[in-house]
């Protein structure tokens, strides 16, 4: 490739050459056009034009642009138009974007949305398009398809991220339409590192799906589709080896190992979005098959049997825990449990081993939960669990088990009145000390009342060590008008409001324990902890 005409070095070297130095003059800001156009009369082969955007090497105009696209939104004019302004602003510009393959490393598709993906005035839209965003009846697939292999094109070497939109108001999309438009994408598979799909029909994409094509070096594959109306398997991703990162949302649909091959033993971060749940069988045979899972976000319920009764669900789960299987590597797990068999939620994980896991969070939906489930791992630091009441002595069960656990947050809603004082009692106790390690408390709560001493109790006997403090944060889901919280369990008479000396009895603990900071807030009835469900 040659060199630039001018770069930093040459241009310094030439204005420094110049009657006018900067080092010498003390210039005022008034001053900066009339000495740059001396410049440019004495040297006016450096550029014909007297603007200050003249005046910047190719290595800084380089630098902008590509702040450009960073900088950009997904809209009219965002991410994808943005390359293909900047190259038709003016000759020297075209050409410096021509010189940046950087700038073409994004590409977003949309085919029949209320947004095109052709600028105006492009050569690559149809002659009759007089905005950004023409009718769909003006819209050409094959322009699309022209505009990908442009960007691939352009981009040369480098590997770009792909998203594509594909929405469709009829029950019968052309699907071929979606495949001349999609065909330079499966062309340059290789080219590929990152790729998004959203549609509306998965029959949008049936030759896409089954296709040939190498995906070489895909590394994170997002896939949404609210119809799933095709009963072939996915198989276009199967031959991935640097797939690494999948998400999911199928809208019902379960993203089981039969419906996409992958190959699951590479892929090192799983999440489920959406409405879609794994029946339990299949997540255990999931999370068997990803060995070098690191992170993972599961939605699931209870096992159908083939007559669709799921009342023996936790019989099949057990029948799959003989052999225990081990994930080295996973270290966060989150798990959204929707099913309505206490044997199944116990169940879940009893068949694997998971030594590095540190971050576990678990909520169940439709059943409140007498148990927290059991986990086999000797690092554990973070918990999140909602939709449990445990009892003391499994409490104090789990906090022996987990020494090394230094983040909680526990949902107390869920959770009769004697539970509540019992949890506060073994946070509370100094022998033995339970998570003696624990800097972070979070606890979700309808109310302070009646239970006011057991939180001083607790907040004086974490407070006797200012070495390790300790960060209390309190979320009180308080009702209005007497009106009673959605929970089976509350047994919280209306008339038991927090008063507003008992928060300042709190505040006022935490301060002299030294080692404790209070954080308190007001949230919703039914809102749900942060970071699960």
């Amino acid at each position: 490739m040659r060199a630039p005409k001018c770069t930093v070095a040459r241009r310094v070297s030439k204005l420094s050459s110049t009657s006018l130095h900067f080092s010498d003059v003390r210039v005022m800001p008034q001053d900066y056009h009339p000495i740059r156009r001396c410049q440019l009369i004495q040297h006016p082969h450096i550029s014909k034009s007297l603007g200050p955007i003249s005046l910047l090497p190719n290595e800084v105009l380089s630098n902008i642009f590509l702040c450009c696209i960073s900088d950009s939104s997904d809209c009219a004019g965002g991410v994808r138009n943005t390359s293909l302004i900047l190259a038709q602003v003016c000759s020297s510009w075209r050409k410096a974007c021509l010189r940046i393959p950087q700038l073409w490393t994004t590409l977003n598709l949309r085919l029949n949305t209320a947004n095109t993906a052709l600028p105006r005035l492009s050569p690559f839209a149809l002659p009759e398009a007089t905005s950004l965003s023409p009718s769909p009846a003006k819209r050409n697939p094959q322009a699309l398809a022209n505009l990908a292999s442009l960007w691939f094109e352009r981009a040369r070497n480098q590997l770009l991220s792909v998203s594509v939109k594909l929405t469709s108001t009829y029950a019968s999309p052309n699907s071929a339409d979606v495949s001349s438009a999609l065909q330079p994408i499966l062309t340059n598979a290789s080219s590929v590192r990152h790729l998004s799909i959203h549609a509306t029909f998965a029959s949008q994409l049936r030759d896409f799906f089954t296709s040939l094509a190498a995906f070489d070096n895909l590394e994170s594959l997002s896939l949404s589709v609210q119809h799933m109306d095709i009963t072939a398997p996915i198989t276009t991703f199967r031959n991935s080896p640097r797939l690494s990162r999948v998400s999911f949302d199928l809208h019902g649909y379960p993203p089981s190992t039969s419906l996409i091959h992958l190959p699951w033993n590479t892929i090192e971060e799983f999440e489920m979005t959406g409405s879609s749940m794994l029946p339990s069988d299949t997540f255990q045979s999931l999370l068997a098959s990803c060995i070098s899972l690191q992170k993972a976000s599961f939605w699931v319920e209870d096992a159908f049997q083939d007559n669709g009764d799921t009342t023996n669900s936790g019989d099949s789960c057990g029948a799959a825990a003989t052999a225990i299987t081990t994930i080295p590597k996973l270290a966060h797990l989150s798990i959204s449990f929707y099913g309505r068999h206490e044997k199944t939620a116990s169940s879940l994980l009893t068949s694997f081993n998971l030594p590095h896991l540190r971050h576990f969070h678990f909520f169940s939906g439709f059943i409140t939960l007498p148990f927290l489930p059991s986990i086999a791992s000797d690092r554990l630091e973070t918990l999140v669990a909602s939709g449990i009441k445990v009892s003391a002595a499994g409490f104090r069960a789990f906090a022996a088990a987990n020494p090394s656990l230094f983040s909680l947050t526990l949902d107390l809603r869920y959770f009769d009145s004697a539970d509540i004082l019992d949890v506060l009692d073994v946070l509370a106790a100094e022998k033995p000390r339970a998570f003696p390690s624990i800097t972070n408390l979070s606890l979700w709560a309808r109310d302070i009342s009646p239970h006011s001493s057991a939180y001083l109790r607790m907040i004086h006997s974490r407070g006797q060590n200012p070495s390790a403090s300790l960060h209390f944060a309190l979320y009180l889901s308080r009702q209005q008008h007497g009106a009673c919280c959605h929970f089976s369990s509350c047994a919280m008479p209306s008339e038991g409001y927090t008063r507003l000396d008992e928060i300042l009895a709190l505040a006022d603990a935490c301060e002299r324990a030294g080692g404790v900071d209070f954080y308190l807030k007001d949230v919703k009835p039914d809102e749900g902890i942060d970071g699960i469900a």
